[in-house]
């Protein structure tokens, strides 16, 4: 009769057992097998949990940090279709805070949006051991049930699990250039408008300061200023903005332009001379601006 000794409680059991019957864990030949599934770290971090997994102590529950941190943890390990379910389970939160989004609905959204970036990681992080044991489990027995021979068996439970980098670079490279086009495709217009405002508001700020200049300069030469330039003194536009002013005795307007965007600003004092001021500038002394490729009018907010 041949007997084989149990690693964790020094027990002996028959060859052919799958497990010790004294403590249940997986005995040496099972051990090798589940060590020829999982490959790489199986001494540092996967013999003790997938041991008591097989041994069905303290739940399913463990912490895998490659599981949480890497999208492509679940295909590295030959986890395929758990790699399509948590693919699943995102998309579906990621369409509900969509949903949510455009529904206005602020609470659901940012509770569908924590959910999507950090539920989903999160469950793999605690689930992943126990689902690659899973896997190991059920390739094991299958095995088992088709091959006798113990160095066959080996063999192909080392070929069907063990790791797989190439699959993970071929879906996640693709993946990760749509995930680069889609986010370009939403921070470029963004970032256009925001440079758009950018120079508006350079506009509006300079010609805030134009008023300023021409009161002081109507206090010294009882008259305002007709250029830019007699202003030199007390006035500097901002770096590509360019500034004309029309006046009479008692009015004047001044218009601004950005060498950057084809909006362009104005400001008015005195009496509305209609026919050189906007229809968008609708306060005196308060700048106001206009784009004309896009026919967008900006009043004057709270802010100005």
């Amino acid at each position: 009769m041949t007997l084989t000794r149990c690693p964790e409680c020094g027990r002996h059991a028959m060859a052919d057992a799958v497990e010790c019957p004294s403590c249940g864990a997986p005995l040496p030949d099972d051990d090798r097998l589940y060590e020829a599934f999982v490959g790489r770290r199986w001494d540092s971090h996967y013999r003790d949990r997938l041991t008591r997994f097989h041994r069905e102590e303290g739940g399913k529950v463990s912490w895998n940090w490659a599981a949480f941190f890497v999208p492509g943890w679940f295909l590295y390990r030959k986890l395929y279709d758990y790699w399509i379910g948590f693919l699943l389970l995102f998309f579906v939160l990621w369409i509900a805070q969509a949903a949510a989004a455009l529904a206005e609905m602020a609470t659901v959204t940012l509770v569908a949006l924590a959910c999507t970036c950090l539920g989903v990681p999160i469950l793999q992080g605690m689930f992943g051991d126990y689902l690659l044991y899973r896997r190991a489990r059920k390739v094991i027995a299958h095995t088992r049930a088709r091959v006798t021979e113990a160095r066959d068996l080996r063999s192909t439970v080392l070929q069907r699990g063990g790791t797989n980098l190439a699959v993970v670079l071929l879906l996640l490279l693709p993946l990760g250039v749509i995930w680069i086009g889609i986010v370009a495709a939403v921070s470029i217009p963004k970032f256009a408008e925001t440079k758009e405002l950018a120079y508006r508001t350079a506009m509006k700020s300079d010609l805030r300061n134009l008023v300023l200049a021409q009161r002081s300069f109507l206090l010294s030469h009882e008259e305002y200023a007709g250029t830019v330039e007699q202003l030199s003194d007390i006035f500097q536009t901002t770096t590509g903005v360019t500034i004309t002013i029309a006046r009479t005795d008692y009015d004047w307007v001044g218009t601004a332009t950005h060498r950057s965007t084809a909006a362009r600003c104005q400001v008015y004092v005195g009496m509305r001379p209609d026919d050189l001021v906007g229809s968008f500038v609708t306060e005196p002394g308060v700048p106001a601006c206009h784009h004309a490729q896009e026919g967008v009018s900006e009043t004057p907010g709270p802010e100005d």
